[in-house]
């Protein structure tokens, strides 16, 4: 019987590490990189690189809201911590 709950404890210590690490960096760049592909012709030019959560996004734009259409897309995707444009 001790040996049964030992086994839950850990299984359950397990589940929780995995759920508070998150999404790594690869996947949250891949989202981050679809949105702004699939935003508008004036984002396809931007980049991003994301670090412990933190986007880095760069490239060139026409205009100033197309840079913020960029750095709001990049803010609301899962995973984003910050966003350095």
């Amino acid at each position: 019987m001790m040996r049964r709950f030992q086994l839950y404890a850990a299984a359950v210590l397990v589940a929780i590490s995995v759920a508070a690490c998150g999404q790594s960096d690869t996947v949250t760049n891949r989202n981050v990189r679809a949105k702004l592909l699939d935003a508008s012709q004036q984002t396809r030019q931007v980049f991003a690189m994301t670090k412990d959560g933190v986007v880095t996004l760069s490239g060139t734009v026409e205009s100033d809201s197309a840079r913020q259409l960029a750095v709001r897309l990049a803010r609301e995707t899962t995973g984003v911590k910050d966003v350095i444009d």
